[in-house]
């Protein structure tokens, strides 16, 4: 009886050490203490914080067990791990989404148990900016929709799409209109206007969408082109005065029209073309195409012989689509004025000098320039020169006759001895003609030519070619001029010249007197023969030739070569022909001097000094 006391008390004392608190637990489930499903923005700090309880078998919570979380879509809990309470309760003490917008978890693990999965149902934030969808730029005819209407992406700061979202379309300084100017983003945060028609001004045109809340609208761009052509206007060279059978070009603009659409924007790439009217010249480059400003430019028009005359310019394609231009032809602008010095000539000497005025109007066509010319006595090498103070247009030149050298030899000389400054060209001039001869070639009649001869020097032929640069190997075997408009003419008047420089006189196989006064400032008499700037003439006709207009061309002034005379010329294999003997000798008669120019306001400047080149 003894004994079954004992074992039944030791039977209570284990029972009872068995139910004691100080038994270990062991951890059998782990569950969410929080709201499992959470909505919230991208990027932001849950407001639930993610919280699970460790329990036993018997439900009770489990102190200090380590329990540990992660989290999915770029998201991160506030505490990665964290230790059960006494209460079995761990937190993640937050958790911080990603910033893409969808669903998002965080796991939480401990003892090998199954984990505790949180839920988030991410969205975006609120929108920051609109993303340009439309290929930007875009081209497009003015006053014509685009191609692609402006579509805009509303995106929160981390570029998830915004729904919900209202976008406004505008042009920028009226460029157009836009349809369906108000769009709300749909779910893909998407917004688009129904069309955009650019405004008539051709160029950059630029729109824009904006939204609240966004700092920085969304920009488009087109490039608007003009529209067909539809319009054409007179830019340049129209109510203009030019000169019979010379270049328009010599006497301002040439002809130009602009091409424009409807709404006046200028049409590259369009055919002009350019017809004169009845008895108004000849055209070249008839046919021109507009630049990038709508500009189309007629190459040159060579007026023809009627006082009043027109030009019409019209679309290639359309020839409805035209405008006229109205020019008035004169006879010449440049004008010479003579002025005797000493005893008057006799009549047909005056004839002759009137008809190399002429002449040379007929050739020189333009206005070579006014100055203030201001010289003392005694001036341009002449001791009968007459002081001066005027103002000159184009040509002023003294004449006088007198002794020289007796009979035969120097018949006279001339030249010039002041410039226009802005032209460069002959602005006062001297003739003198020898007593002792001139009545001898008015009875023969070569009194014509050799004034016009003379006349030519002062103008500058021979005088002016060392000043302006168009002569090479002076002084030499072989002096040359190698102006481009005289070279050409030379080439035309025999083929067998073609490319070669003009020849200047030498000196060379003559059988006269030949001088400083004579060589390298004329035509080669063994080329040119008969032609006029020789430096000898021929009893007969003495051709003012085409070469010689262009010569003066080359100087710089505007020309007709409706002027010059008919010339013809047989090409000789060599530059130097055969031996010939001139049958009137000019005889040395180009007059150096000091020259000076002058400008409108009578300021001299010494250009070059007596026997320079």
């Amino acid at each position: 009886m003894k004994n079954v006391r004992r074992f039944f008390v030791l039977s209570v004392f284990f029972a009872l050490a068995a139910c004691s608190s100080d038994a270990p637990q062991v951890p059998t489930a782990l569950s969410a203490s929080s709201v499992n499903n959470i909505t919230a923005a991208a990027g932001t700090l849950t407001t639930t914080v993610p919280t699970v309880t460790l329990t036993d078998a018997g439900g009770k919570g489990i102190a200090k067990v380590w329990v540990h979380f992660s989290a999915t879509g770029g998201g991160k809990p506030v505490n990665d791990s964290n230790q059960t309470n006494a209460s079995g309760l761990a937190t993640s003490g937050g958790w911080t989404l990603g910033t893409v917008a969808g669903v998002q978890t965080l796991t939480a693990t401990a003892s090998g148990l199954n984990p505790v999965i949180f839920n988030a149902q991410v969205t975006a934030g609120a929108v920051s900016a609109l993303v340009r969808l439309t290929a930007d730029p875009q081209a497009g005819v003015v006053n014509t929709n685009v191609p692609s209407a402006p579509s805009v992406r509303a995106v929160d700061q981390y570029g998830n799409p915004v729904a919900g979202v209202t976008v406004s379309f505008s042009p920028i300084n009226a460029a157009g209109t836009i349809a369906g100017n108000t769009k709300t983003t749909d779910a893909n945060g998407v917004a688009t206007a129904d069309s955009w028609t650019l405004g008539t001004v051709a160029g950059q045109q630029l729109s824009r969408a904006t939204a609240l809340g966004v700092s920085v609208p969304a920009t488009f761009s087109a490039n608007a082109v003009a529209g067909s052509p539809t319009k054409i206007v007179i830019v340049t060279g129209n109510n203009v005065a030019g000169v019979v059978g010379a270049s328009l070009a010599s006497f301002g603009s040439l002809p130009a029209v602009k091409v424009t659409d409807q709404f006046d924007n200028p049409v590259a790439g369009v055919s002009v073309t350019f017809t004169p009217g009845p008895n108004s010249g000849t055209v070249t480059g008839g046919t021109a195409i507009t630049n990038d400003g709508g500009v189309a430019t007629l190459a040159s028009w060579t007026l023809g012989t009627v006082a009043a005359q027109t030009l019409t310019a019209a679309l290639t394609a359309n020839s409805a689509v035209k405008v006229t231009f109205s020019v008035s032809a004169l006879l010449t602008q440049f004008n010479i004025t003579l002025r005797y010095i000493g005893d008057p000539p006799s009549a047909r000497q005056q004839l002759a000098v009137s008809r190399a005025v002429d002449k040379w109007r007929s050739v020189i066509v333009s206005n070579s320039g006014t100055s203030t010319v201001a010289l003392p006595a005694a001036s341009c090498g002449r001791s009968w020169f007459p002081a001066i103070s005027e103002s000159v247009t184009n040509v002023l030149i003294l004449a006088q006759i007198g002794p020289i050298d007796g009979v035969g030899n120097v018949l006279g000389n001339g030249g010039y001895c002041t410039t226009h400054a802005a032209s460069g060209l002959t602005s006062v001039g001297t003739i003198l003609f020898d007593s002792a001869d001139l009545a001898t070639y008015e009875a023969s009649g070569l009194i014509d030519a050799i004034v016009l001869h003379e006349m030519g020097h002062v103008l500058g032929f021979g005088t002016q070619w060392g000043n302006k640069g168009v002569t090479s190997g002076i002084g030499g075997s072989d002096p040359i001029f190698t102006g481009a408009n005289a070279i050409a003419e030379f080439a035309a008047l025999n083929s067998g010249y073609s490319g070669r420089p003009v020849p200047i006189e030498n000196c060379i196989g003559i059988n006269q007197p030949c001088g400083g006064g004579t060589r390298d400032v004329h035509w080669r008499e063994l080329i040119f023969k008969s032609e006029l700037m020789t430096g000898y003439l021929n009893n007969g006709v003495n051709p003012l030739s085409r070469a010689t207009v262009a010569s003066m061309a080359d100087l710089g002034y505007a020309v007709s070569y409706a002027g010059a005379d008919p010339y013809t010329l047989v090409a000789s294999l060599l530059f130097r022909a055969p031996t010939a003997t001139p049958q009137v000798n000019m005889g040395n008669d180009v007059f150096d001097t000091d020259i000076y120019s002058f400008d409108r306001q009578g300021n001299r400047k010494l250009v070059r000094k007596k026997g320079s080149n």
